[in-house]
């Protein structure tokens, strides 16, 4: 049974023969008693909030928040994911803010303020990316960084995830389709510092793939054999 704050229950306790009758005689009352317990929950303590909706997540049962709780948790839920984070610890940080985005998408919110609520779902949709990309899972890096792009939300979240996409496909050498999210995202924000110094940087590492592909051609065209590739994707947190 749930209850939320402020509710009232009473609940009835009536012991039976075979399993609990050593409680019973603890209890010192005999099998025919019923016992009437009064419970009043006064209040859900805001620390443990969080605990507690990820508890009931892992659970898998139904419990009921108010709104006002749920937006407690999701605060609380971001806070430590942000302090996991910087402690490194990136898979538990994309936990946290994982469940703090589903914590927000449980709020009941009118619907004049969704454009509010996409902002809210792609930063922690950014914040899980950029947990993925400092961990090295960049598929699921890539899935979030596309989402936060989806939601269409405030400028700043829209290019965090431009940045989130070049730092994947450079990972993959994929330097062309690289550049062009620096070009979208600065042409989203074009004052934004990490997109504005990654713009030189990708362009000449566009350059230098379409340079070695060549060599390449060439060299195979004399048959003189092939040219291996080689990099590194940078994982700076934005």
């Amino acid at each position: 049974m749930s209850m939320q704050s402020g509710e009232r229950a009473i609940f009835r306790i009536e012991p039976t023969y075979g399993y609990g009758m050593g409680n019973s005689y603890k209890l010192k009352i005999s099998s025919r008693e019923v016992m009437y317990l009064y419970v009043e929950l006064l209040e859900v303590l805001p620390m443990d909030l969080a605990s507690s909706f990820l508890n009931t997540e892992e659970m898998g049962r139904p419990v009921k928040f108010t709104n006002k709780e749920i937006s407690q948790a999701a605060d609380q839920l971001h806070a430590m994911g942000k302090e996991v984070f910087a402690n490194g610890n990136y898979v538990e940080a994309a936990k946290y803010f994982l469940e703090a985005l589903t914590a927000r998408k449980m709020e009941d919110t009118p619907n004049h303020c969704q454009s509010q609520r996409n902002t809210l779902f792609a930063r922690l949709e950014n914040n899980a990316a950029l947990s993925y990309l400092n961990e090295g899972n960049m598929r699921a890096a890539e899935e979030r960084a596309k989402k936060a792009l989806e939601l269409r939300a405030d400028i700043a979240s829209m290019a965090k995830a431009c940045y989130i996409f070049e730092k994947v496909l450079n990972g993959r050498m994929e330097f062309d389709e690289a550049l062009s999210y620096v070009k979208r995202g600065l042409g989203i924000s074009p004052k934004h510092p990490e997109l504005t110094q990654l713009l030189e940087l990708c362009e000449k590492e566009a350059d230098a793939a379409k340079e070695q592909s060549r060599n390449i051609l060439k060299k195979s065209a004399t048959g003189l054999g092939g040219a291996s590739t080689s990099g590194t994707a940078s994982t700076r947190v934005a």
